[in-house]
């Protein structure tokens, strides 16, 4: 199955609910982006079928990207669930199986997290032939969805709902999803004190593959 694995940031417009300086949202955003990306892309194999792309409205950041020859997904700006929209368009028109859609803004996240999300997206595919498998994130909310076909389900998100509840509401004949809890993918950066539980976690599990967001994390936390 040909599949994509689409990391999707607002870019250095998005995390204002941090209330950090210009400076830092640069450098953590950065942090994240490319962190996350080469995570994600360290297992692969060269016969892997599946792509990995950063999305993102921000023509800065996507600049960036272009410069690191990262692939790039250049999105309209909009509200989020038409930013949604445009991915699975994209994938659908790119002739993608599947579709892995990653928060940007999950520290704790690392490649063998995705693996294994394939894996089970695969196992449900192989019996239904179609499937589902959500990562929860804080405050019932969700940092990954798979799905096979890539239109499966028309991803939405709502203000003031807990989105986890709408999709665990689905008709399961008609969308065989999993709930897969992992606490590397759980934790997002919502929140000032989001940013110390994060850098808490990466020094008591030694976690070195995210390098960048734990020195921008720990020079965030030690600036005063």
């Amino acid at each position: 199955m040909k599949g994509v694995t689409v990391i999707l940031t607002k870019g250095y417009n998005g995390k204002s609910r941090l209330n950090l300086n210009h400076k830092y949202r640069v450098k953590l955003i950065d942090a994240l982006t490319f962190d996350l990306y080469h995570t994600i892309i360290k297992n692969k194999t060269c016969n892997d079928s599946w792509d990995y792309i950063i999305a993102t409205p921000d023509h800065r950041l996507s600049s960036k990207c272009k410069k690191k020859n990262i692939s790039v997904l250049d999105l309209y700006p909009g509200e989020l669930n038409l930013i949604f929209q445009q991915i699975q368009n994209w994938a659908v028109e790119k002739g993608y199986g599947a579709l892995i859609l990653c928060a940007g803004d999950v520290p704790l996240l690392q490649g063998i997290v995705i693996d294994d999300i394939k894996r089970k997206l695969f196992t449900i595919y192989m019996k239904k032939g179609k499937g589902m498998v959500i990562c929860p994130s804080k405050k019932n909310g969700v940092s990954i969805i798979a799905m096979a076909p890539a239109d499966l389900w028309r991803i939405s998100c709502y203000e003031r709902i807990n989105n986890l509840q709408v999709i665990k509401g689905l008709n399961r004949e008609i969308y065989p999803y999993e709930i897969f809890q992992d606490f590397r993918s759980y934790l997002d950066l919502d929140q000032y004190g989001d940013l110390s539980s994060a850098l808490q976690y990466m020094e008591k599990h030694s976690m070195y593959e995210n390098k960048s967001v734990r020195k921008v994390l720990h020079e965030i936390l030690t600036s005063g």
